[in-house]
């Protein structure tokens, strides 16, 4: 959807909750120019901000005008869910903050990973150089012709071990739904995630799993 036809999208919300501009904006705390600016396609598309402040006086939910504005599009084509290389970096950061007590694997990571090192032969790789040679792997310059010739599958082994390791170890099974609206204080990668990333975590995931039952 193009600013224009986000513009009517919107106006066609405002005029279904037969709302003035003014009203509208009184009811969002979007000031007036601004609101038409948006109907007539003359400021882009609204930041998620602005969004959250009209979903509810335009009857819609949040994640809805984060779809018809390209957001959730945008996010998704960011994660690249089929992307190997994504998947293995997600894995590792993941693994390095749960996997990890005062900088050391924990002993039932470590006698896991050290396990199956031992048990296939590798010398190469030992857990104290193990993100070491996963970051060089994922890095690499020659990653396709790596997964054409499906060499070096004892990586892939390691990053299932870790994601496994991790899964087992996160969040003690809580409901992700509930530990984003109510965990607080909650961080990612050393960020704090305030209110409005929350709603927008949320709005990915309702958009995300709207079409599975």
């Amino acid at each position: 959807m193009d600013v224009n036809e986000f513009g009517r999208y919107i106006k066609s919300l405002r005029k279904e909750k037969k709302l003035t501009l003014i009203e509208l904006s009184e009811l969002s705390d979007v000031s007036h120019p601004y609101l038409s600016q948006i109907e007539n396609g003359k400021r882009g598309i609204p930041s998620p901000d602005i969004l959250n402040k009209l979903a509810d006086p335009l009857g819609v939910s949040y994640a809805e005008l984060m779809i018809q504005a390209g957001y959730i599009d945008e996010l998704l084509g960011r994660m690249d869910p089929d992307n190997p290389v994504h998947e293995f970096k997600r894995t590792l950061n993941r693994a390095m903050k749960w996997l990890h007590d005062n900088g050391d694997f924990n002993q039932v990571a470590k006698k896991n990973i050290e396990y199956y090192l031992e048990i296939n032969n590798v010398t190469s790789i030992t857990i104290d150089n193990l993100f070491e040679k996963l970051e060089e792997f994922v890095n690499r310059d020659n990653w396709d012709d790596l997964m054409d010739s499906g060499e070096d599958l004892i990586y892939y082994d390691l990053f299932d071990i870790l994601e496994r390791l991790t899964e087992s170890k996160q969040l003690n099974n809580q409901n992700l739904d509930a530990i984003i609206a109510h965990s607080k204080p909650l961080t990612y990668n050393g960020h704090v995630i305030t209110d409005n990333d929350r709603k927008l975590i949320m709005s990915y995931l309702d958009a995300l799993f709207s079409n599975r039952n």
